[in-house]
């Protein structure tokens, strides 16, 4: 908590966060798949969680990422 100015869980959130995105930009495991990889017990938490991170839905987030691909 002192290093990073968080506490352990919302480290813990915010790493999950992180492969989250790695895993919608360069799998095509669904969004429950995805949540469940990354340590998220269902995926309503992992949608609730990633929504109040990233500001969109999991599925916005790879829809957005695709695009720029193209």
């Amino acid at each position: 908590m002192k290093y990073k100015g968080i506490s352990p869980k919302q480290y813990l959130t915010a790493y999950r966060i992180m492969e989250a995105k790695r895993l919608l930009e360069d799998t095509g495991l669904s969004i429950t798949e995805t949540g469940l990889s990354c340590g998220f017990h269902d995926a309503s938490v992992f949608c609730k969680s990633f929504l109040q991170t990233e500001g969109e839905s999991p599925l916005q987030y790879r829809k957005k990422m695709r695009e720029e691909v193209r």
